[in-house]
């Protein structure tokens, strides 16, 4: 980890992180930024208010016609005017439930990381789970846009001290 922070101090365009094979450097060209988005739907938020109300709000949701690929086509014009591309961090359910969508994302540039396959925490998983989870939704993701995605955002933030196991 010292060499990592060293290299942090004088080569900024490195990426440091922490992955199953233990440290990985990565060299990026220099940035000014970078813009993610979490593609997935409303029945998959994880708000312990919603807890009651889960079958509720899934009806809501199945029964509703939503605009998701004019929401996905907007994402892309906004982005389009300025010159940008986005990390797109998709559920392998939402994948299966808009396939077209995410395709609008992959064919206008934007990268496909993984989100999981569905929205559970992480850290309520075991390991074994978790490899089960992550293996379907990289095949899901990864069969529709034609490659398996590398990066990976756990749902709401569900890595932390609870699961060693993670890196």
């Amino acid at each position: 980890e010292r060499i990592a922070e060293r290299l942090l101090r004088h080569r900024p365009s490195v990426t440091i992180t922490r992955g199953f094979t233990g440290l990985q450097c990565i060299m990026r060209k220099m940035t000014h930024g970078m813009l993610t988005l979490d593609v997935e739907d409303w029945d998959h938020a994880n708000y312990a208010s919603l807890d009651l109300r889960k079958s509720e709000v899934l009806s809501s949701v199945r029964s509703r016609m939503y605009a998701m690929d004019r929401n996905i086509e907007r994402w892309i014009e906004i982005l389009d005017r300025k010159g940008v591309k986005s990390t797109c961090f998709v559920l392998g359910e939402f994948a299966q439930r808009f396939p077209a969508a995410v395709m609008k994302l992959a064919q206008a540039g934007h990268e496909i990381a993984s989100h999981s396959y569905t929205h559970d925490l992480i850290y309520q998983m075991t390991q074994e789970q978790f490899r089960e989870v992550l293996t379907r939704a990289l095949g899901v993701v990864g069969e529709l846009v034609g490659r398996k995605p590398v990066g990976f955002r756990a749902p709401s933030w569900s890595v932390d001290s609870r699961v060693p196991w993670f890196c």
